[in-house]
């Protein structure tokens, strides 16, 4: 799936990229801590995906759904804990709400 998706998605980021991105590419000041920052963050960008590509090749597409849900509502609820990030009582009951009804599954 990483080698039929990922050259048209690098097509489409470049093509896409300088247009919408503001202050886009083009104007933006690339100094070498500009360049080291946002190489790190294609690096990690791109073992986040592909990570999740070898998941979905050995647990399928559903269970790799639910464990991303699982993920941002560990997130969001261990944010709450440990750095006392404020969040609607609507936020923290559809996250609990989204591990419970994972843990269920």
């Amino acid at each position: 799936l990483m080698r039929s998706v990922l050259p048209y998605a690098i097509l489409v980021q470049l093509a896409i990229s300088p247009l919408i991105d503001p202050p886009g590419v083009l104007t933006f000041v690339w100094t070498q801590d500009a360049i080291f920052w946002v190489g790190l963050s294609g690096i990690s960008a791109f073992l986040v995906n592909y990570s999740g590509f070898l998941v979905m090749g050995n647990i399928g597409a559903l269970a790799h759904v639910l464990l991303g849900q699982l993920k941002t509502a560990m997130v969001m609820i261990g944010a709450f804990f440990i750095f006392g990030s404020t969040y609607g009582s609507n936020q923290l009951l559809g996250a609990a709400g989204a591990v419970l009804f994972i843990i269920l599954y």
